[in-house]
């Protein structure tokens, strides 16, 4: 009897249900709990494939299309353990490829870490080109529940919620300090514009009305918790900017009832220390979640 391959499909209304149901049960087991919501899933409808036998959901990708004008990132993947096959792997894979490239990204960006499952890993080894280790991250997260240091800026430097007009300079700091992951002025306005947004969210530092500093606190959907990132200005680092920023940044989110703040970090990046500092720990425990390592391997994939 020949087995029947998975069917692919674009997601569809009622689709989330599902997945939420196979993530939060086979996560579950191997991670203790690690909790994905429908409503995470449907705010990422426009970037779901979901493979079928039958009417039953057996494998899902979820891709977040809007990490960056030209970056596709991936949320995850998954094929329930008994219908894994590397055919259906490689399958799924490619259609998740020519959906990201029909919305016009550049790069797919995903984790590989020891839950991979092996079939995937190999399709992703063995598809040509593009394939790039870009290096390792440490994942850490600071808990909210836990008193926050105060520190304040230097001698001459306000801290401030953003305003409107600050993106320009917000790129032209990124650029300056962090060129290979600058966000652009586009991608804060962006989300400067959404429903959702709160200008505290976004702090910045600021000497004789140059921008030299911002942090920021992005909200993760469904997981109650906010995703950190900061950039200083080369010329004003190791000055005490980005405690300052940490730190109010921190209150803000712990103001509105956040329970952990999140950030990835390399392996030997400049800001570990300050990080650490600031109560950062790499985790063991993630949202109540086992992490096997921390460690990861990042890659790029290039489409076109």
């Amino acid at each position: 009897m020949v087995e029947m391959s998975i069917d692919l499909r674009r997601y569809e209304l009622g689709d989330e249900k599902e997945i939420a149901a196979i993530h939060n049960s086979d996560f579950r087991e191997r991670w203790d709990g690690y909790y994905l919501s429908e409503e995470r899933i449907k705010k990422l409808s426009d970037g779901i494939m979901v493979g079928l036998k039958g009417n039953k959901i057996v494998s899902y990708a979820l891709i977040d299309m809007h990490a960056s004008l030209e970056r596709a990132e991936m949320d995850e993947i998954h094929i329930i353990k008994e219908f894994v096959t590397f055919e259906d792997s490689m399958s799924l894979v490619k259609e998740v490829l020519k959906l990201i490239r029909e919305h016009g990204k550049r790069f797919l960006c995903f984790r590989m870490d020891t839950d991979f499952l092996p079939e995937l890993r190999m399709v992703f080894s063995y598809l040509p080109g593009g394939c790039t280790l870009t290096g390792g991250a440490l994942v850490m997260v600071r808990n909210l529940k836990e008193p926050i240091p105060e520190y304040k800026p230097p001698s001459g430097i306000q801290i401030r919620e953003y305003h409107s007009g600050d993106e320009v300079h917000i790129e032209e700091v990124g650029r300056a300090a962090l060129p290979e992951t600058v966000m652009s002025a586009d991608e804060v306005l962006k989300r400067a514009r959404s429903p959702d947004f709160l200008s505290s969210e976004i702090q910045v530092a600021v000497k004789d009305n140059q921008t030299v500093g911002v942090c920021s606190a992005r909200p993760i959907i469904g997981k109650g918790q906010r995703y950190l990132g900061i950039v200083v200005h080369p010329e004003y680092q190791r000055k005490g900017v980005g405690k300052a920023l940490i730190s109010n940044i921190l209150k803000f989110a712990q103001d509105m009832g956040e329970s952990y703040m999140m950030l990835e970090t390399g392996i030997t990046g400049k800001g570990l220390r300050l990080y650490e500092t600031m109560g950062f720990g790499t985790v063991k425990t993630y949202n109540g979640a086992k992490v096997e390592i921390a460690l990861e391997k990042e890659f790029a994939w290039q489409l076109f």
